[in-house]
């Protein structure tokens, strides 16, 4: 069995970490060359919930694939997303920045030029770039698809996304490459294929995950029935499932890529938008009005070449926004100039990260008036999250709630906020002082009806 250490809030795995631990920061670049990353793989698991992957502690839902992954690579426990909605936590992921610096509130708005993409950056260095998106969401009508050389969403389910990833992969074989793979199928509706539509549910309610059933159990909860609870359970299976079918299906992926010669010349980033809400608290399977843990938790699983640093697990403080800056680095090319992440990279070279004073997400949602006429920022009166090494806060404004957690309250059930009065002001200070450095690109946004029925039709709009 191989050792394990403590390094500056990082579990190292010493066998398996074949790399400059604890060497001094001013060798880090030198040593980056080392890794040997040719190539980079960002792959994107829409809703997937932290908690119901093996690697972060779920028991239950099977994921064998995620699960060897992880022994060869770097898992980050403590990764949280920038938006718990599609466009602006992939606009976050891609740019570096929060929503309120970027310009994408929500679904349907347009990403601005002015931000420079992480395909822009490593085709202007000479990477080929292609993207693959299972849904609609990240269509290249928003934009989204700056910097790849070929880009094509709206897809399909999770095997038609494999399939198109193998197939076009080939083809642009012989130079360096960025691939962006986004899949959909853990978001609802929750309709998995045999065998994983049954293998976890035990009910005779003959659901089918469908977005009407989503719909009432949604507002049955909001009623207090109980019926809608005991639906709720099966919605949860029915997710659970998705999840081991996305399991399935990155395993193929994976196995398909390393046929190709090209997954270990890569670094491989798997991680997620947002999470799912279920019935922590009252946001009742929805994401984008809360930043609770449920919907801003997401994994973040990160594969060097050779499997370099397997096992090594990072409890540090992360965003989703430092993914950019994370590559950038490791390949030694500049940062992007609107950039608000801090690079984790030192942690592929076994050493600690700088502790992290505080992390920030915020909600995308309720899309009214009333929450967004008047204001210079639509999302500038929802709710707004902020992580500590001790404390999670959440502000929301409009509807004034403060709410404060411990960090080992992950399920955030007791609210300390009135008992620790101190630091929730301290926190709240911290949040309005976050707020204050937005400076967001005016985008636009799409309303062609087209895109309007197609939201709606994602459950986005009513």
């Amino acid at each position: 069995m191989q050792a394990k250490k403590w390094i500056g809030g990082a579990v190292v795995t010493l066998g398996a970490l074949a790399l400059a631990v604890g060497a001094p920061s001013s060798q880090a670049q030198d040593g980056y060359s080392t890794l040997g990353v040719e190539n980079v793989i960002l792959i994107s698991i829409d809703t997937l919930r932290a908690d119901h992957l093996g690697p972060y502690g779920n028991e239950r839902v099977k994921t064998p694939n995620f699960d060897k992954l992880a022994g060869e690579s770097i898992v980050f426990e403590n990764a949280f997303s920038a938006a718990p909605t599609t466009l602006p936590s992939h606009t976050s992921l891609m740019t570096g920045s929060y929503p309120h610096t970027h310009g994408v509130s929500k679904n349907g708005d347009m990403v601005h030029p002015d931000n420079q993409m992480l395909a822009e950056a490593l085709q202007a260095s000479g990477f080929k770039t292609l993207g693959v998106s299972g849904a609609f969401p990240l269509n290249q009508k928003f934009a989204f698809d700056q910097g790849f050389e070929a880009y094509f969403s709206n897809v399909g389910n999770n095997a038609e996304v494999t399939d198109a990833v193998l197939k076009k992969t080939p083809q642009r074989a012989g130079s360096r490459m960025f691939l962006f793979i986004h899949y959909w199928d853990v978001h609802w509706p929750y309709a998995p294929p045999a065998p994983f539509d049954t293998m976890y549910r035990k009910d005779l309610m003959g659901l089918v995950g469908s977005m009407d059933e989503l719909k009432e159990i949604r507002a049955g909860m909001h009623r207090g029935e109980a019926d809608a609870f005991a639906r709720s359970e099966v919605m949860k299976d029915l997710y659970a499932g998705e999840v081991s079918w996305t399991d399935q299906q990155i395993g193929r992926l994976l196995e398909g890529l390393d046929k190709q010669g090209l997954l270990d010349k890569s670094m491989l980033i798997i991680t997620s938008d947002h999470g799912e809400a279920f019935d922590e608290h009252k946001d009742y399977w929805d994401h984008g009005p809360t930043t609770y843990n449920s919907v801003t938790h997401v994994p973040l699983i990160i594969r060097l070449p050779g499997g370099k640093g397997g096992g090594t697990r990072v409890s540090s403080l992360v965003s989703n926004v430092d993914v950019m800056p994370s590559v950038l680095e490791v390949l030694n090319l500049s940062t992007a100039p609107r950039s608000e992440g801090v690079s984790f990279a030192p942690a592929f070279m076994g050493q600690s990260l700088p502790a992290r004073t505080a992390i920030y997400s915020e909600a995308t949602k309720p899309e009214k008036p009333e929450y967004e006429d008047g204001q210079a920022w639509p999302n500038a009166l929802k709710c707004k999250g902020v992580w500590t090494a001790s404390w999670k806060y959440m502000s929301c404004p409009k509807i004034k709630t403060r709410e404060l957690y411990t960090r080992a309250d992950a399920s955030e059930q007791s609210n300390q906020y009135k008992a620790q009065a101190g630091t929730s002001a301290q926190l709240e200070k911290s949040v309005q002082t976050w707020v204050a450095t937005g400076d967001p690109l005016q985008g636009g946004k799409d309303e062609s009806q087209d895109t309007i029925d197609a939201l709606k039709a994602l459950g986005y709009m009513e």
